[in-house]
């Protein structure tokens, strides 16, 4: 790998707004927004993720996505099948998390890419279970 100017890193890119989860049962998620994958360095690209979970029994994993249209994305998944991990789990007060999550390889080998907030168990009050996405990454040049 070469040097790299500021020119060309993504810092907080495409960035979604924190946002309330609907209010119901679990699955509810909050997309990340769509990344063209043509300008996406191979081996760069993560995710930030702001999460928070209140309610009780709650849960929020980051699940990576990918599509050839940008209209039908799905699960984009390692070799093994692991489940998502539970990044926070609501217990009546708030349970904050910001973090980094590494985009798998497969992403790159796709045109669009994603990261989305998906909640596991529990119901979601549409108030104070959160999520927010934004992504850094080396830009093609």
């Amino acid at each position: 790998m070469g040097r790299y100017s500021s020119n060309n890193i993504k810092r907080g890119a495409y960035a979604t707004a924190v946002a309330a989860f609907a209010s119901g049962a679990a699955p509810k998620s909050i997309n990340g927004k769509t990344l063209n994958m043509d300008y996406v360095e191979t081996g760069s690209l993560c995710a930030e993720v702001a999460v928070n979970a209140k309610t009780n029994t709650t849960t929020i994993a980051a699940v990576w996505e990918v599509s050839d249209d940008n209209s039908t994305f799905i699960p984009c998944r390692l070799a093994n099948n692991p489940a998502s991990v539970v990044l926070v789990t609501g217990t009546g007060s708030d349970v904050a998390l910001t973090c980094t999550v590494d985009a798998p390889a497969a992403v790159y080998g796709k045109r669009y890419a994603r990261c989305r907030l998906v909640t596991g168990t529990g119901t979601a009050d549409g108030t104070n279970d959160t999520g927010g996405v934004k992504y850094y990454y080396r830009e093609v040049e």
